[in-house]
Parts: structure tokens; sequence; C-alpha cells
């Protein structure tokens, strides 16, 4: 169902012939109520946002990916990896998809969700320029690489929409109209576990297919 919205401050407006804004106390003139899908933005300003941080998400990775890495770091990072690859193949998808899903939960954290998400992406740069370093490959092509896979996107896809909505929070709690958010981000929460467990299924799958 689709509820009215205060014009002023984006709170549900409970009843239908109500002539203040229970939140806020703006007189509410009934033929400017707006029906809104979200109570802080619109559709449009929430896939602007969205592609912004996507973007800012690929440019944390590239960054880490740049940044020169000495070869007795990248030994150290690879070998750490190489244990966690070993602790997947006993534990299995349930690691990758914990994992994952732990950096997710912590990125929906308002305020200081989104710098925690770009320091893990920046982090997963790293990573590339390691073993790119370790293979004597150029770290770029590491990167595309990684593109090419199906579970890159739906990660990233998932990291992009816990930080955009730690914003939308942080603004809705801005606007004092956090509450109304709340039913947002759960819904983008469960969207975010589905898309993390099937990336983390195609991961193990993959990560299976060389031993």
């Amino acid at each position: 169902m689709i509820m009215s919205y205060c014009p002023r401050c984006g709170a549900k407006i409970p009843e239908k012939d109500a002539k203040f804004c229970p939140n806020c106390g703006a007189v509410i003139l009934h033929r400017k109520i707006k029906r809104r899908i979200f109570s802080i933005g619109t559709l449009q300003d929430r896939i602007i946002v969205f592609l912004i941080v996507f973007l800012l998400c690929v440019l944390a990775t590239a960054i880490g990916v740049l940044v020169r890495v000495e070869r007795s770091e990248a030994q150290n990072i690879v070998q750490e990896m190489n244990k966690i690859e070993n602790a997947v193949e006993v534990v299995g998808v349930q690691l990758i998809f914990g994992n994952n899903l732990m950096y997710a939960l912590a990125m929906f954290i308002p305020i200081v969700g989104p710098g925690f998400g770009f320091y893990v992406l920046y982090n997963t740069g790293r990573i590339l320029a390691a073993y790119s370093a370790i293979s004597k490959i150029n770290p770029l092509f590491t990167f595309l690489f990684l593109f090419s896979l199906p579970f890159t996107w739906m990660e990233y896809i998932s990291y992009t929409l816990a930080i955009s909505e730690s914003i939308w929070m942080t603004y809705a709690i801005i606007k004092r109209n956090f509450k109304n958010e709340l039913m947002t981000m759960s819904i983008i929460i469960v969207i975010c576990n589905i898309l993390l467990l099937f990336g983390a299924l195609i991961e193990a799958s993959l990560l299976s297919l060389y031993p």
C-alpha cells in the first residue's frame, strides 16, 4: 500500500484527513500531499546515489591495485589469502558468505559505514596488487579480470547498496525520519543477503575447480 507523506519532513501521514504533520507540525494541504515509495529521497535520487557510490567503490579498489606493493609484503598477503582459501575448502561456502555479509552489514552503519566500505575495497585492491606482483603480471589486467567474474558484480552491488543506504539513513536521522527508513533498510539487507549468498556459491564453485 502506498502511504501519504508530509511534504516538509517526509513523515508518514497516518490519517487520511489529517491537518497537521504528527512529526514536524507542518500544515497539511491535501492537494500537496506526496505519495512516495521511500520515506527519504525519490527512486530517481536513489538510483543516482547508487551509481555514484558504485563508481566510488570501483575507484577505491583501483587505487589499491595501483599502489605499489613490495615483494615481501605481497608474499605475506598471498600467504594469508592461501590460508583463507584452505579454510574455505574445509568450511565451505559458509566462510565466504559469512565474511562478505559481515563486511556488508558494517557498511550499513550510518556515518561510518561508507568509510569502512571504501577501506575494505581499497584493501581488496591491495590483495589484487599482491597477486600481480607475485605473478609478475600487470595489476590492471588482474583488476579487469576480477570484473569478468559474476560473483564480483554481486558483491559490489551488495556493498554499493549497503553504503548507499548508510548515506540515506544518515540523512533520515538528520531529518528525524529514521524510523520510517528502517523498513527500507530491512528490505535492502535481505536483498544483500540473497546476492551475497549466490555470489558465495559461485565463488566457492570456481575455487573448487582450481585445487
